[in-house]
């Protein structure tokens, strides 16, 4: 089997086509969620917004590296890529997240016990996790690039990489979990959605780590397919009607802080 012509080559960036066509569907997205965000302003859809414009930026990119044979083998170019589509997991993963903390106090009996007494910190400790995945991620991913073959720093750079897709895959897998526990008191059909939103990201962390250092896994098929089409599909959910509580719904608590609104 013949080895990578290009940096492109080698992380598995080829096509034109794909990344035009997901960057389309995210500029309409982009306009739905301001439209959702005028009309119900809450910090999930903030961060809906945030996530469309970082995935229009990393679709865009990855379009003209394809295009372009100087910009395939411009390192530079290749990381702004991965930095960028790295960074907008933040904005879904949070979205869900802070999403799942307002269906919880739209089940006022969940605000009792122990875990309304965790909610005030659970957004606290996502945020900073997921800082700290990005963190990490970026830097791995810098190292990795910039650093001799064999030498050690390319060896931290892969580690820290690994590091930072098992967070997020804690992350989301913690989600899941915690969905499936708030489904136990809330049947309703916004919480069913969200559930499902939480086990798409799960399957898209999956991927990420199954296909750690598979070069046959770089294939951009498996990409689209199993990390951008899942995740699409989880940010159109959000837009299922009624599945983010308004401001009027959420009951105001001792615990309730500005994260929620």
């Amino acid at each position: 089997m013949p080895g990578p012509t290009s940096i492109a080559d080698a992380v598995g960036i080829h096509s034109v086509a794909l990344p035009i066509v997901f960057l389309v569907v995210y500029v309409a997205l982009f306009f739905v969620f301001l439209w959702k965000l005028r009309r119900n302003p809450v910090a999930v859809f903030i961060f809906m917004v945030a996530f469309c414009v970082f995935r229009v930026a990393a679709f865009a990119v990855r379009a003209a590296i394809a295009a372009s044979d100087s910009l395939q083998n411009d390192l530079n170019w290749v990381l702004t890529a991965n930095i960028i589509y790295t960074i907008g997991f933040f904005g879904l993963v949070y979205s869900a997240y802070s999403l799942l903390v307002r269906r919880a106090f739209v089940v006022r009996d969940l605000l009792r016990g122990p875990f309304g007494r965790l909610l005030p910190r659970v957004l606290i400790i996502v945020r900073v996790s997921l800082v700290a995945a990005i963190t990490l991620g970026i830097t791995g991913a810098c190292l990795f690039a910039l650093a001799d073959p064999g030498s050690e720093k390319k060896t931290l750079g892969d580690t820290l990489r690994h590091v930072s897709l098992w967070i997020f895959l804690v992350l989301v897998a913690l989600l899941l979990v915690n969905c499936l526990f708030v489904l136990r008191h809330d049947h309703s059909r916004s919480m069913l959605v969200l559930t499902a939103i939480a086990a798409l990201l799960f399957a898209r962390e999956l991927y990420q780590i199954l296909a750690w250092n598979k070069p046959e896994a770089t294939d951009e098929i498996y990409f689209f397919t199993l990390s951008c089409l899942t995740e699409l599909i989880a940010v159109i959910l959000f837009l299922v009607p009624n599945v983010v509580p308004s401001k009027n719904e959420v009951e105001f608590s001792p615990h309730r802080n500005k994260d929620y609104v």
